[in-house]
């Protein structure tokens, strides 16, 4: 799946939601938040999915390997992906994963499930 520009078919009204990646920022410096920001277009309207930085050390603790910048992104848009085909709304535009959802994210990533 290409994380960075990508359409999703929506349950919730049967229109195709088209998602690109914006930006990814570190939340410290933004919300004093210790998470990576990821920023996506959803049809034009921003939406932040907020991973934890715990979950990055954790991954890296027990695999010996760092999440990239690239591997944030592509988190974030496969988790944007699942909730938009789960028909979830996007309110408020700042979604904050969990640590575990996170880490379960890299997994899939790294275990080629969402090649």
């Amino acid at each position: 799946m290409n994380c960075a520009e990508f359409e999703v078919h929506s349950p919730l009204d049967g229109k195709t939601v088209q998602c690109r990646f914006h930006t990814l920022v570190t939340g410290i410096s933004l919300r004093h938040s210790d998470t990576v920001d990821v920023e996506f277009l959803v049809n034009g309207t921003g939406v932040v999915l907020a991973l934890p930085h715990a979950a990055f050390a954790e991954y890296r603790q027990r695999t010996g390997c760092s999440l990239t910048d690239e591997d944030a992104i592509r988190m974030a848009g496969l988790a944007l992906k699942q909730l938009l085909e789960q028909g979830e709304r996007l309110d408020p535009p700042l979604l904050t994963l969990s640590p575990e959802q996170t880490l379960e994210l890299a997994g899939q990533l790294h275990s080629g499930a969402s090649r």
